[in-house]
């Protein structure tokens, strides 16, 4: 298994480099991306193999046009709209998309699947609204927002059975702002989603403490081989930890309620997606519309509201008001020297 995630990895580089705006890319280019992207380093031979499959592996279907040209000694796409992402949809296609989304729809609400219930429902709508209409089915007419590479996703898998199997985790960890890495001891709770990222939930051995660590960061996770047994607090539950907080951020906080006032230009954008499952609109007249918010105020909240620029204000609770606030003065004082 390990094999097949990192050719997958190594795939999708070579797709972001070929689809990108640089046309030409050398073997010595794509091997350095591929190194610099997975911390997977690769031959010459082991490229070709990953080209060929990208060209005519039957099972992986990628039918990816990838060309060598001598003049500029690089491989490059000769249709430059081409991405390992962008599937044509056929009749075979959309039968076994069929399959897929009906098992798919039977567990939208359980389990793993709780995370990812906006992408199933997506592809479940795509799908009905395929059958539905007489659509050549062989055109390209579905283009969905695809994540950047994000490197950490090759831990995915084995974290999911670590959690499945109540299974003590040792995982080497690298902070952004640190030159060593620090060996962890974790009961492995929840992964989470949040702006195309992953973050794992734990229980710190050491610590004593929930402990969010981000996937990217994780240089290495592998089963504890000592005799440490699994532990979860009797009145801790995992889905529930991050019911009051926006993002990943958890701060040991009262819950508070968050009240802000929109511009009329955003309102509809607020009515049909909301900031957060607590959203409640407290009024709306021809001048604006205000909405309350029960959350812990944190740091992806600030960020939040800071991207609305100047067609959001907060109204409370006061300590929020004066932080967004002082980070405005200290943006506008930046762009006055």
């Amino acid at each position: 298994m390990p094999g097949s995630k990192n050719q997958l990895s190594r795939y999708q580089v070579i797709d972001e480099c070929l689809s990108g705006k640089k046309k030409y890319w050398t073997k010595k280019e794509l091997i350095q991306r591929i190194e610099e992207r997975t911390d997977i380093k690769i031959s010459a031979r082991t490229l070709d193999n990953d080209i060929h499959n990208m060209r005519y592996n039957a099972q992986l279907k990628f039918e990816a046009p990838i060309e060598f040209c001598k003049e500029y000694n690089g491989y490059y796409y000769t249709d430059p709209d081409y991405s390992i992402y962008k599937i044509p949809l056929n009749d075979t296609h959309l039968k076994a998309f069929e399959f897929a989304t009906a098992v798919l729809g039977q567990f939208r609400n359980f389990g793993i699947l709780n995370e990812f219930a906006g992408a199933v429902e997506k592809v479940l709508q795509v799908v009905s609204n395929l059958k539905s209409r007489n659509y050549d089915t062989s055109l390209s007419i579905i283009d969905f927002e695809k994540a950047p590479y994000y490197k950490g996703t090759d831990h995915l898998e084995a974290l999911i059975d670590y959690i499945k199997d109540k299974k003590v985790v040792e995982l080497v960890y690298k902070k952004f702002n640190s030159k060593t890495e620090k060996k962890h001891v974790i009961h492995p709770y929840l992964l989470k989603e949040y702006a195309n990222r992953w973050y794992l939930l734990g229980w710190g051995e050491s610590r004593k403490d929930l402990i969010t660590f981000g996937l990217d960061r994780i240089v290495s996770v592998r089963a504890h081989e000592g005799e440490v047994q699994f532990f979860m607090p009797d009145d801790f539950h995992p889905e529930d930890y991050f019911k009051n907080t926006l993002g990943i951020t958890y701060t040991k906080a009262p819950v508070e309620d968050i009240i802000l006032s929109f511009s009329l230009n955003q309102a509809e954008y607020l009515k049909t997606q909301y900031l957060h499952s607590s959203q409640e609109i407290l009024k709306e007249d021809n001048k604006e519309v205000i909405i309350k918010l029960r959350l812990v105020p944190n740091y992806e909240l600030v960020s939040k509201i800071l991207s609305y620029g100047k067609e959001v204000k907060v109204l409370a609770p006061e300590s929020l008001r004066k932080q967004v606030g002082d980070v405005l003065k200290e943006a506008f004082a930046y762009y006055m020297e």
